[in-house]
């Protein structure tokens, strides 16, 4: 199963895995995978920030947002929505991690993203 890992605006991973699990499971391993501190880091994790709450994982053409506790399963268009959000907010330069969480924040609490 391809497998695209989407910290938005940052950076994208892709890796194939085998789909032995539910969607949750595998969810839940990717997670783990994709985190420095977890212990499980995968071979295909680069340094940085890991995967977190508000990014995207796609188990071949479902999307899925990580969220607090769980996954959110969300469209495509969602995806690319919020990213495209990222990238025009202010804070983007500074941290695409920061104008994602104002984002995400201001999606949840209907808000200007850009008062935050």
């Amino acid at each position: 199963m391809l497998v695209t890992i989407k910290l938005p605006a940052e950076k994208v991973y892709k890796v194939v895995r085998t789909a032995l699990n539910t969607p949750e499971e595998l969810l839940e391993q990717i997670f783990h995978e994709f985190n420095p501190d977890s212990g499980q880091k995968c071979k295909e994790y680069t340094n940085g920030r890991g995967l977190s709450t508000n990014d995207f994982v796609c188990l071949d053409t479902q999307w899925y947002q990580c969220e607090s506790t769980g996954w959110k399963t969300v469209t495509p268009a969602f995806v690319e929505e919020i990213e495209k959000k990222v990238r025009a907010h202010p804070e983007f330069s500074i941290s695409p991690w920061v104008a994602l969480d104002r984002v995400m924040y201001a999606q949840r609490h209907a808000v200007d993203p850009f008062d935050l």
